[in-house]
């Protein structure tokens, strides 16, 4: 079944829209594509001018309020200037009134805004002292060197046994809680002693059978050969010797 387009819902909406932009000129007022176009055109324009209303509106209340200061013998940033000084709240629309409506009470606050005269050229006024003046002028503080990292093996006290291929942060970890923390100890150490205190007491998830070259490679640092240990961990595959 075919989608209806021509309904009364849809009428009724053209119908309304078309009533909006009643009388405007040519065929905005009678067809619906042309009176939608003109409707969102005529409504960006009032909210675009709505603002620039404000504008103008605002420039105008400072002419006349100035204007009238000029009367006085006192200028309208002057003016404004010892009225916020003596606190009196009065915005601009309010001002340019007073001074069209009644001359008498503007030279009052006239009279109130000389009560507090802007500072002349002669009187020195303190600058704003910017945050950025302030910085610059200030003695930089020096420094500190930043301290290097300490791996967690560094930290415990022992040998870093990281170093071991196939030992990890988290098997290290549970040797020293068992007290192993040294190569020697590790070099004395059975491979299946060493797998129990890893695997069941630390709880570190690692294969059968990674514990078997610990022994060796810790013999090799205890002995300072570190060549025979480089040459025995590259033959090592992930901490382990390769199946045959």
């Amino acid at each position: 079944m075919s989608r209806t387009k021509t309904g009364f819902v849809r009428r009724r909406w053209h119908k309304k829209l078309i009533k909006k932009v009643k009388g405007q000129w040519g065929t905005r007022g009678s067809l619906h594509r042309r009176s939608n176009e003109a409707l969102i055109k005529s409504l960006w324009y009032a909210y675009r001018d709505r603002r620039a209303r404000k504008r103008d509106m605002r420039r105008l209340w400072i002419i006349r309020v100035n204007a009238a200061a000029r009367l006085n013998g006192l200028s309208y940033s002057k003016l404004v200037y010892g009225l916020k000084q003596a606190n009196v709240i009065i915005d601009r629309k309010m001002l340019a009134d007073v001074a069209v409506r009644d001359p008498a009470t503007f030279t009052k606050l006239v009279a109130i805004s000389m009560q507090h005269p802007a500072p002349t050229g002669s009187e020195p006024v303190a600058a704003p002292v910017r945050a950025a003046a302030v910085r610059a002028e200030a003695p930089a503080p020096a420094k500190a060197e930043p301290k290097p990292k300490a791996s967690k093996a560094a930290k415990a006290e022992g040998d870093n046994l990281t170093k071991i291929e196939g030992l990890g942060p988290k098997s290290a970890e549970a040797l020293h809680k068992a007290g192993v923390t040294t190569y020697a100890q590790i070099a004395a150490a059975s491979p299946d002693d060493l797998f129990r205190i890893v695997k069941e007491e630390g709880g570190v998830n690692i294969v059968a059978g990674q514990t078997n070259s610990w022994p060796k490679q810790a013999q090799f640092l205890v002995d300072g050969d570190l060549e025979g240990f480089k040459a025995y961990t590259d033959h090592l595959v992930g901490g382990r010797e390769p199946e045959e």
